[in-house]
């Protein structure tokens, strides 16, 4: 297929089908997080690792040179599993980790090789899986990337410059060298450079950074948990849960109960830092929580007896939010 870059995004100038700027990434990492946690289930259920670190290294992305010389020693080993700490499993073996990682560095850590046969054996002969884990560390450090970009709460400690700067900086760290062919077409009455692709998502790298150029957000859908590019400040879901108007219900009546307390959280924060005693906001507030949500609780004549439902619980607490905020003026 052909694929060109117009200023919103990718058209295929065959079929003309439009793809704007962010949807290959957040596709391919909603994928790939499916995967991968289907594999790491597998793996870990089969070989019984549990409660510990441990990580997983491809064939084709080794993390240090003793990796290397294990991948080479055999050529059906397509990864391995491994861990500082022993792992349950008679086919322990050990190498020194000597990789870029400065805490591993150096140190003998034990591993478990994953060979074709037992993989193959493991998911029902699909050999997807196998070429899957071939590249496992290039997977995880694109959904590394996509998380970061989705990572909101450490957005306020970097500037602009900074953060573009980060994001550059991971994003190296993650490219896989692909050359692709171009060709000049004509393309409704223009000329323009086409990308000769067998899947459009080869593309997933100059999708990204176009992503970025735009400053369009990534966020995940609070329902399904998938990746979206948030184009508008006020979409709140992915496209599929935009739709489903129950799903969208239950979410909602869920955050409301949420809501209570955030408002309980933010009241108590802003009574801290002014230096204030907060406790009788903070036990009056939880005796009503258990009261609204069915705890038997003693009765406390000196609260207000006419707060009995959770609707009555978030008045209160919006109203004793705005009394401290006029307060503080």
């Amino acid at each position: 297929m052909e694929i060109t870059m117009t200023k919103k995004g990718w058209v295929n100038t065959e079929t003309d089908d439009f793809t704007p700027f962010g949807d290959l990434a957040v596709d391919c990492y909603n994928l790939t997080r499916i995967e991968m946690e289907h594999i790491n289930m597998r793996l870990y259920h089969d070989l019984h690792i549990k409660g510990f670190p441990s990580f997983i290294s491809g064939r084709n992305t080794p993390d240090c040179n003793s990796q290397k010389q294990i991948f080479a020693s055999d050529e059906k080993i397509i990864g391995i599993i491994w861990s500082e700490k022993f792992l349950h499993d008679p086919c322990n073996r050990q190498y020194v980790f000597d990789g870029k990682n400065d805490y591993y560095n150096g140190m003998n850590v034990y591993y478990i090789p994953l060979y074709e046969d037992y993989l193959l054996n493991l998911f029902n002969g699909n050999k997807h899986y196998v070429e899957y884990l071939k590249v496992y560390q290039q997977n995880k450090k694109f959904m590394n990337l996509i998380e970061f970009l989705c990572n909101y709460e450490d957005r306020p400690f970097y500037t602009d410059e900074e953060f573009y700067d980060l994001t550059m900086r991971i994003l190296e760290s993650w490219i896989y060298p692909l050359e692709i062919n171009t060709v000049l077409r004509k393309y409704k009455n223009s000329y323009c450079r086409a990308y000769i692709v067998k899947d459009i998502h080869w593309l997933i790298y100059d999708d990204i950074l176009q992503m970025i150029n735009f400053k369009y957000n990534l966020d995940f859908c609070p329902i399904c948990g998938k990746a979206f590019v948030k184009r508008d400040k006020r979409r709140n879901f992915c496209n599929e849960c935009a739709c489903d108007e129950k799903k969208k219900k239950k979410y909602n009546d869920q955050k409301r109960k949420d809501d209570l307390q955030y408002l309980h959280k933010i009241t108590t924060d802003m009574l801290r830092n002014r230096q204030e005693d907060y406790s009788p906001f903070v036990e009056e507030s939880h005796y009503y929580a258990d009261l609204v949500s069915g705890k038997d609780i003693e009765y406390n004549p000196k609260y207000d007896p006419t707060i009995k439902t959770e609707s009555d619980y978030r008045k209160w607490l919006e109203k004793k939010h705005k009394e401290y905020m006029v307060r503080q003026k």
